[in-house]
């Protein structure tokens, strides 16, 4: 009931389900898991290309961290895919996770307590 409607962004379509979809936080950015492991990204302008670097098997989960700057992605297999994002919304692979199981749940750590060491990583995965 909030929000707008994006209007000529264009349509995007693959001959493979859609499994995913997530807003980017800052940017009109729309990213699309596939039940391929395909992720896509569609903007005001339509199509922004898809990606298949990382996953293979079916996107159970999409989650970009609240500066917009890190997106986070699983897959059926228990792939997790770490992606920078620019300031545009544009994904660039930089490191992949192998855990066991589909994981479909995703959560980003918001605040640590002052003075504590950084070693966890800054995001939590389930399944």
């Amino acid at each position: 009931e909030e929000g707008e409607p994006v209007q000529d962004a264009g349509q995007l379509s693959r001959q493979v389900s859609a499994t995913f979809l997530c807003w980017h936080p800052v940017v009109r950015v729309l990213v699309v898991g596939w039940e391929d492991g395909c992720v896509s990204c569609l903007d005001d302008r339509g199509p922004r290309g898809a990606e298949r670097e990382v996953h293979r098997d079916e996107i159970l989960c999409i989650i970009f961290n609240a500066q917009g700057t890190r997106c986070i992605t699983t897959d059926k297999s228990g792939l997790i895919g770490v992606w920078k994002a620019d300031d545009k919304g544009r994904l660039t692979p930089m490191c992949q996770y192998r855990k066991q199981g589909a994981l479909d749940k995703v959560a980003f750590r918001t605040r640590t307590l002052q003075g504590t060491h950084h070693d966890n990583p800054p995001f939590f995965v389930g399944g």
